[in-house]
């Protein structure tokens, strides 16, 4: 009996040494993945802010651009859309790195529709500022008349859209 009394008591210890051993490494693997995604979210926090404050500054750029050009109202919306960026990415870089992504999939989560709004205005806002962006932008605009809206390209009232005639109800 002894000899059995005492492989329990060892197969007990080797079990013991084995449990504590395995905790002891999935503390550490935890420890170790937990400071990677710190790292790898500072890291995307800091590129982010360094994007948007770029992206800042050329709605900024672009602002002035169309100010220049005589399009104050929206020049205005533009100098908006970048202070709201510039805030934007002050407080992107202040917010803890493991809370981002469970903040972001909440608010799109909580308001669909504003995000896609928000995103096709970007997007709006970002087509107009490349459309005027480049050295000729005159080239591609058309001609404004003195009420400034843009005028027919035909020239008059002939280049407007046919009515249809009183008959035809296509």
């Amino acid at each position: 009996m002894p000899i059995t009394d005492s492989i329990k008591g060892a197969t007990a210890n080797a079990a013991e040494q084995i449990q504590h051993s395995s905790r002891d490494m999935a503390h550490e693997t935890e420890r170790a993945i937990r400071e990677t995604v710190d790292n790898t979210a500072e890291q995307f926090g800091e590129q982010s802010n360094r994007y948007i404050g770029a992206l800042s500054a050329a709605v900024g750029e672009g602002a002035r651009h169309l100010r220049d050009e005589g399009y104050d109202l929206s020049a205005d919306t533009f100098d908006s859309v970048a202070d709201t960026l510039s805030r934007s990415a002050k407080r992107l870089s202040r917010a803890a790195p493991d809370r981002l992504g469970s903040q972001l999939v909440g608010a799109l989560r909580e308001h669909p529709v504003i995000t896609c709004g928000l995103l096709a205005g970007a997007g709006y806002a970002l087509a107009t500022l490349l459309r005027y962006a480049d050295d000729a932008p005159a080239a591609r605009r058309p001609p404004r008349s003195r009420e400034g809206f843009p005028s027919p390209q035909g020239g008059g009232a002939a280049a407007a859209t046919p009515t249809p005639a009183a008959g035809d109800l296509r």
